[in-house]
């Protein structure tokens, strides 16, 4: 049986906003970026409501597998500790923990050309390569409980791949 979620357009918008996040942090617009991450962020939560609001319901014979399956789901760490946690912010404080170095939640991030006047040290081990003597890339990264931080287009892009995941194994669960 051929299987069509509607979920599945969403996470094709999400990819589109993606890009143009990644695009804006190349271009270091931080407006863009941030209306970027927020589209990007709702369109990965919306995901969640469109298989279990809409795709559920064109496919009802399967409503318990359709159950079980996103209770599971929504209790991994992605989805609770980012896509839910950072979509509720959003819509419910209108906030983000997007960290650059003019941000009030910057982490004394300290540019040093080293001795061989070819890198920057950006504090945490982390080292860019300088590239061009006008241009220094700032990176946009993601705090509030990140260990890690991250390029922003990564971490969506990480969500990305785990509902397409989540999709790929609904499928295959509907088909057996």
């Amino acid at each position: 049986m051929e299987i069509n979620f509607k979920a599945s357009e969403v996470l094709t918008d999400c990819r589109v906003a993606c890009r143009e996040l990644e695009d804006a942090e190349a271009n270091q617009n931080e407006r863009l970026i941030r209306i970027r991450w927020f589209t990007c962020l709702v369109l990965l939560r919306s995901v969640g409501h469109i298989i279990d609001k809409v795709d559920k319901k064109n496919y009802i014979k399967y409503k318990s597998e359709f159950d079980s399956f996103y209770k599971r789901k929504k209790q991994e760490i992605i989805f609770k500790d980012f896509i839910d946690k950072e979509r509720n912010m959003i819509l419910k404080e209108y906030k983000d923990y997007i960290i650059n170095e003019e941000s009030e939640k910057v982490e004394s991030f300290h540019v040093i050309i080293n001795d061989d006047g070819d890198r920057l040290d950006i504090g945490g081990g982390n080292t860019l390569i300088y590239k061009d003597d006008d241009l220094v890339t700032r990176y946009f990264k993601k705090g509030g409980g990140f260990d890690e931080y991250n390029l922003l287009h990564e971490i969506v892009s990480d969500a990305i791949k785990w509902w397409e995941n989540y999709i790929n194994e609904l499928k295959i669960k509907i088909n057996n």
